[in-house]
C-alpha cells in the first residue's frame, strides 16, 4: 500500500504548485487590467484618489497575450482540478482494501504490527485527502478569479472599441467639414467664373467691334 500514497504524494505535488503558480499568474493578469482585490477600504481610498494618474488600461493593455495567459491559467486549473477529483476516490478505495487486507490476516500471525502500519497509512491517506480537498478547493477559487477576469477582459475590449468608433467618428466628422468647405469653396469659385464668363459675353463682342472700326 505504499506505492498508491507515492503516487498520490507526486499528483498531489503536481496538482498543489500548478495551482501556486496560477495565483501568481492571476494576480499579473489582474495589475495589468486594474482589477485587483481591495481586502482594505482604505487601500480602495487610496486608489481612488490615485485614479487620475493611472492609465486607462483599455489603451495600454496587450489583450493577446493577456488572453493567453488567462487561458493557460484557465487550463492548468482545470487539469489541477482533475487531479484531485480521480485521486480522492483512489485513496478511499486503497485504504478500504488496506482495511480488508489488515482483517483478513489473523491476530496470532503478528497483527498488531500490521494494525499499526494500517493506522500509519491512514493518517498518510487522511492527509493526502484532506490536501487534495483542499487544493481543489483552491482551484475552484482562482477559476472563479480567472473568470472575472475574462468578463473584464471582454468589458476592456469592449471600451477600447468604443474609443476607437468614438475617435474614428470625430475624425470622419473632421473630414466631412473639410469637405463641406471644399464644396462651398468650389461653388463660390463657380460664381466667380460664371460672372466673369457674362461680364466678358458682354464686353468682348462690343471690344472686337471697336477695334474692327478702329483698324478700318
Amino acid at each position: 500500500m505504499l506505492l498508491p500514497t507515492i503516487l498520490v504524494e507526486t499528483r498531489l505535488q503536481t496538482a498543489i504548485f500548478g495551482v501556486r503558480d496560477c495565483h501568481r499568474e492571476i494576480i499579473l493578469v489582474e495589475r495589468k487590467t486594474g482589477l485587483l482585490t481591495k481586502w482594505d477600504s482604505s487601500e480602495a481610498l487610496s486608489d481612488m484618489r490615485k485614479k487620475r494618474l493611472i492609465q486607462n488600461p483599455a489603451e495600454t493593455a496587450d489583450f493577446n497575450a493577456i488572453t493567453a495567459d488567462i487561458t493557460s491559467v484557465k487550463s492548468k486549473l482545470a487539469y489541477a482540478e482533475y487531479l484531485c477529483e480521480i485521486w480522492s476516490p483512489k485513496l478511499v478505495a486503497f485504504d478500504r482494501i488496506n482495511s480488508h487486507l489488515v482483517e483478513s490476516v489473523p491476530a496470532e500471525a503478528d497483527g498488531g504490527r500490521l494494525m499499526n502500519i494500517h493506522r500509519g497509512l491512514q493518517d498518510e491517506i487522511n492527509f493526502h485527502l484532506t490536501s487534495l480537498e483542499a487544493t481543489q478547493l483552491r482551484a475552484k477559487y482562482l477559476s472563479k478569479r480567472a473568470e472575472a477576469q475574462v468578463q473584464t477582459i471582454l468589458s476592456l475590449i469592449a471600451q477600447r472599441d468604443n474609443a476607437l468608433a468614438l475617435r474614428d467618428n470625430a475624425n470622419l466628422k473632421t473630414i466631412t467639414e473639410d469637405q463641406r468647405r471644399i464644396a462651398l469653396a468650389a461653388t463660390r469659385h463657380s460664381a466667380s467664373m460664371q460672372i466673369i464668363s457674362a461680364i466678358t459675353a458682354v464686353f468682348l463682342p462690343a471690344t472686337f467691334t471697336a477695334s474692327s472700326g478702329a483698324g478700318t
